[in-house]
């Protein structure tokens, strides 16, 4: 087992939860490292960095040098695993996986093109400025789809009536996740 999330809706549940959950494992046989457990914000879990309001992706290193098929896979994985929390659509990342087109060998040469570096310029901006919220228990979730036929994606979001972006920091609008249709890697 490599990692446990504990959440509640308390402070005072969530410390109880977690003595329980860390005296259950230990019980079971499980070796802790006490110093790994995060008791306070942010917290770090499964490459995302969860704040008290905001979860955002940790540091991810884009490999921005990419000299072979395999490169362009591994570019791919990554993107696709950050695309929830930064909004990132099939349509902006079409220029990196057309580089997957061919049923060549993996270590077939590749280079990036123009547009797949505008592409990568476009991920890199957005891994500074976007992140995804926390959902507010007392909100109901909303749906909405975008975009253009093929390329349609949802957001996951809250709205906060009594929040007007105008008059405070806050924006009314949370974006809990980004959804987006499976990307179907190109079979030519």
């Amino acid at each position: 087992m490599d990692v446990v999330l504990v959440c509640a809706p308390t402070n005072d549940v969530l410390s109880h939860a977690l003595d329980l959950t860390i005296n259950a494992l230990v019980v079971a046989g499980f070796e802790l490292q006490r110093d790994k457990v995060q008791r306070m914000p942010p917290w770090r879990y499964l490459g995302l960095e969860i704040g008290k309001q905001t979860i955002v992706p940790q540091k991810l290193e884009i490999k921005a040098k990419i000299q072979t098929l395999a490169d362009v896979y591994q570019l791919c994985g990554a993107l696709n695993w950050v695309r929830p929390w930064l909004g990132l659509t099939t349509e902006d990342l079409a220029p990196l996986f057309n580089l997957l087109k061919g049923g060549e060998e993996l270590s077939s040469p590749r280079e990036l093109t123009p547009e797949a570096k505008n592409a990568l310029e476009k991920v890199q901006h957005l891994m500074s400025t976007q992140q995804a919220h926390r959902c507010d228990p007392d909100l109901p979730f909303k749906f909405i789809i975008m975009g253009k036929l093929p390329h349609l994606y949802g957001v996951i979001f809250q709205w906060r009536n009594n929040i007007k972006k105008d008059q405070g920091r806050e924006d009314p609008l949370l974006i809990i996740e980004w959804v987006f249709l499976i990307i179907e890697g190109p079979k030519e």
